[in-house]
């Protein structure tokens, strides 16, 4: 675990991976909990529909859309945008086409990592080779 500050509040705590604290990431899902049953309720509600009867940050809402964990019904256009090429998404951080093209450089530098993985340098040839006679 390492000391971190929480992204929210400032205060110090331990982690692993979260980037809030205990207290404010408790409080983010409750206002994740209250904008779902809220959209149970109201499948057809906006973005701003939902900061407004919720009083939860705009901020807050858009990141739950992007992590996929708010999915909205509403026919209101989101502001979002691809972080690799700013094209307008209706969820997630990137546009299909950005989403594949990094998939595909993933693939290539897991095959490259792979090759190498055989690949010796003279210098470990030699000094195997040497070390195996004795």
């Amino acid at each position: 675990m390492r000391m971190m500050n929480c992204e929210k509040c400032g205060k110090v705590f331990s982690s692993l991976s979260s980037r809030l604290c205990e207290e404010c990431r408790e409080e983010e899902e409750k206002m994740l909990k209250r904008a779902k049953e809220e959209l149970y309720r109201n499948p057809g509600l906006g973005m701003m529909d939902l900061v407004q009867r919720l009083d939860i940050p705009l901020e807050t809402l858009e990141k739950f859309v992007r992590e996929g964990r708010l999915v909205l019904r509403s026919k209101e256009r989101l502001a979002l945008a691809c972080e690799m090429c700013g094209r307008e998404i209706t969820g997630g951080k990137r546009c299909a086409a950005c989403e594949a093209k990094v998939r595909r450089m993933a693939r290539e530098l897991y095959r490259e990592a792979k090759t190498r993985e055989g690949m010796y340098s003279l210098q470990t040839i030699k000094a195997r080779r040497e070390g195996s006679h004795e």
